[in-house]
């Protein structure tokens, strides 16, 4: 007759059995066994010997790290939750230019008395410039750009709000080493 056991009588049994168990750095470890044991004192497990048992919890949440990790760093993201558009753009224009101008003028009048068009003023004007340099313009937009409401982004951020990565872990832990019969 084979012996069941909860994970919460192991626990007891023998407090080394977690030492083994990897989870992402800045997660209360200590914390997630205790409301691990405290959600799953009632299940039994699939392995009831604590020393396989401790070797198992080891060998399984070495495969999980990464992802646990990954998943860790995503609740650390800072970020206004009712804005879909935040980000600085630079534009750099190079100038190189130049000109010259070259102008001819001449202004003819003719008296009342005559149809023979006589010069009244001649101007001439030559110039000439360059233009060069760089400018840099920078500009940061933020807000909302219309596609999605503010009230959807709000619904989404209670969302995320609700999710837990301790229950994320426990459940996974739940469907790997817990027989699921009450």
């Amino acid at each position: 007759m084979r012996v069941l056991m909860s994970i919460l009588a192991m626990y007891r049994y023998d407090e080394t059995l977690f030492d083994g168990l990897q989870v992402p750095e800045g997660l209360d470890k200590e914390g997630l066994i205790n409301e691990l044991c405290m959600q799953l004192a009632e299940l039994n497990t699939i392995i009831s010997n604590p020393d396989v048992m401790k070797l198992a919890i080891t060998e399984w949440s070495k495969t999980k790290a990464a992802i646990w990790q990954h998943l860790f760093e995503t609740t650390q993201y800072e970020y206004n939750p009712i804005w879909n558009k935040d980000g600085t753009y630079t534009e750099t224009e190079t100038r190189n230019l130049k000109s010259e101008a070259n102008a001819n003028a001449l202004n003819q009048v003719t008296g009342y008395n005559s149809e023979t068009m006589r010069d009244a003023e001649r101007t001439k004007s030559e110039g000439s410039g360059t233009d060069t340099g760089t400018i840099t313009r920078e500009r940061r937009e933020q807000g909302n750009i219309g596609v999605t409401t503010t009230q959807q982004m709000i619904k989404e951020e209670r969302e995320i709000a609700d999710w837990s990565l301790y229950q994320l872990i426990i459940d996974d832990f739940k469907q790997r080493f817990c027989i699921m019969v009450y």
